[in-house]
């Protein structure tokens, strides 16, 4: 698996050692360091070769990186400029790169298709990849299958972002995506779903109480009273962490990834038990 990794630069480490309390703290520069498999080129190594330690994206030296995001064989970067870096397999259309001949990428490219767009964050599924304006818009691109990019403007072109239609009025804060399914939580704390998996992949991961695929972004109703803070996916489930710590899991419980105890799949979220209730941070 590709792991992705964050180090302030060097020159602006040295900086901060030498900084008093009364002295103008400079914003630090970071270094992105991948790992892992590199089938794809998805470590952004300019080979194909896995790497067993951490080794630096020097293809992303000069930038000042804000948010990374990998999926099993591509990885996305931004930068504090708002600029969308991508790298790795190009199958099923996931790098949204125009007019790419090869089947795979293996330095970080940016997506020209989001030129005048500033990009606050991507997340990188399996098969197709979200990204966040800064406008509190969101575009897809990639693998339709199962509804995942959800209904969007420009048509059938799903090898180029496309923004997603349906949330109405409501400005996101966050993405989030599964193998065949996409949320968005908005700033007030409600969460929207869609996608699905079809008869065999849908494990209720998109959390609206049925296991039918939606290509329209639906609230999660069961969440609606609650002001949700963060979301995650993982492959065919879903997390939410509320402003009161109080975390919630739905979907696949095929290996107990939910956390109820059970290997059952569920449909709608459910609260899981924690013996510490202070949940701060959840990851998926």
């Amino acid at each position: 698996m590709l792991s992705i990794g964050l180090s302030p630069a060097e020159e602006d480490k040295e900086e901060i050692k030498v900084l008093s309390s009364a002295s103008p703290r400079k914003e630090p520069k970071y270094f992105v360091w991948s790992w892992g498999k590199n089938k794809s080129g998805e470590l952004s190594h300019a080979n194909t070769a896995s790497s067993l330690i951490p080794r630096p994206v020097k293809h992303l030296r000069n930038k000042n990186i804000i948010n990374i995001s990998s999926g099993a064989q591509h990885s996305g970067a931004v930068t504090d400029t708002g600029i969308l870096y991508i790298c790795g397999s190009y199958l099923h259309g996931k790098l949204g790169i125009e007019n790419l001949t090869k089947v795979h990428v293996t330095t970080f490219q940016p997506i020209t298709a989001l030129r005048g767009l500033k990009v606050k964050q991507v997340a990188c599924g399996d098969y197709h990849t979200l990204c966040l304006i800064e406008d509190g818009t969101v575009y897809t691109w990639g693998g339709s299958l199962h509804k995942k990019l959800g209904a969007r403007q420009g048509g059938k072109d799903f090898k180029t972002p496309g923004k997603i239609v349906g949330l109405g009025n409501n400005q996101i804060k966050k993405v989030a995506c599964g193998d065949f399914h996409s949320i968005a939580l908005t700033v007030t704390g409600k969460v929207y779903s869609w996608g699905g998996g079809g008869s065999f992949f849908n494990k209720g991961q998109c959390g609206h109480g049925h296991n039918k695929d939606s290509e329209s972004p639906e609230i999660i109703k069961a969440l609606v009273n609650k002001n949700v803070i963060d979301i995650v996916c993982g492959g065919y489930h879903t997390m939410g962490l509320t402003d009161s710590n109080e975390l919630y899991a739905w979907g696949s419980g095929l290996y107990g990834e939910c956390g109820f105890g059970a290997f059952l799949d569920l449909n709608v979220p459910k609260r899981v038990c924690v013996s510490e209730k202070n949940v701060i941070v959840v990851s998926s």
